[in-house]
C-alpha cells in the first residue's frame, strides 16, 4: 500500500479482521438458526432457499411468511445490531411445543445458546462465538 506508513497498514489490515469477524459471525448465527427452522420444520418449504456455502449445501431463511419475516427481523434488527455495537453477550433460542391445555405453560423442547466473546482491546482481535445445544425431555 504506497503512501500509508506501516503503522497505519496494521491499522487498517486491523480492521479488516475486525470487520470479517464481525461478517462472520453474523453468517454463523444466520445459518444455524436458518439450518435449526429448517431441520425442525418450523416454516413451510417456501420459506428457504438452498445456497452453498463454502462448497456445503445450506438452507437459508426467506422472509416468505409472517413469522419467518419476525425471525429475520429479530436477526437483522436485534441481534446483529447488538453484535455490531459489542452488547450481545448470549443469545437462546428455544423451540417450544405448545400447551396440551389451555391455560397450561408451553414447553420448552430444545435451546440453543450462542455465548460471545468480544477481544478485550476493541481494535484488535476477532469475536469468538461458542455454541450449544440442550435437548430437554419431552
Amino acid at each position: 500500500m504506497p503512501g500509508m506508513t506501516k503503522q497505519a497498514q496494521v491499522q487498517k489490515q486491523e480492521a479488516l479482521t475486525k470487520t470479517q469477524s464481525l461478517t462472520l459471525m453474523k453468517n454463523l448465527i444466520r445459518t444455524a438458526l436458518s439450518s435449526i427452522a429448517y431441520l425442525r420444520d418450523l416454516f413451510p418449504e417456501d420459506c428457504f432457499s438452498e445456497k452453498r456455502l463454502t462448497g456445503v449445501k445450506v438452507k437459508t431463511l426467506l422472509p416468505e411468511s409472517l413469522e419467518a419475516r419476525l425471525l429475520i427481523q429479530w436477526m437483522e434488527v436485534g441481534v446483529f445490531d447488538a453484535l455490531k455495537k459489542g452488547y450481545l453477550d448470549t443469545m437462546i433460542f428455544g423451540i417450544q411445543a405448545s400447551p396440551k391445555n389451555e391455560g397450561d405453560s408451553p414447553i420448552l423442547l430444545e435451546s440453543y445458546s450462542f455465548k460471545v466473546k468480544y477481544p478485550e482491546d476493541e481494535s484488535k482481535g476477532t469475536i469468538v462465538c461458542t455454541c450449544s445445544f440442550s435437548r430437554l425431555g419431552v
